[in-house]
């Protein structure tokens, strides 16, 4: 069961209440952690803005033949 919890921020360092699960209490404020996620997926587009046509296409089709490659299937749930 989720919890509400105040946490300083180590990015902002501003007191905010933050949902925690009790065995993991996060450091990061959901602002900040957004941001830095925003950050992130924006350095990551910059990369690939900086690809050829045939860079980006050929990054597809390798991911597309490594995901073929992994066994998926049906995985039944446990039973209790």
């Amino acid at each position: 069961m989720a919890r509400a919890v105040t946490i300083t921020c180590s990015v902002c360092k501003k007191d905010k209440t933050v949902g925690t699960s009790g065995s993991f209490t996060p450091d990061i404020c959901n602002e900040c952690r957004d941001e830095r996620k925003a950050a992130q997926k924006r350095e990551h587009l910059e990369g690939l803005a900086r690809l050829t046509l045939e860079e980006r296409i050929a990054r597809l089709e390798e991911a597309a033949y490594d995901h073929d490659q992994i066994a998926h299937g049906y995985i039944s749930p446990p039973r209790f």
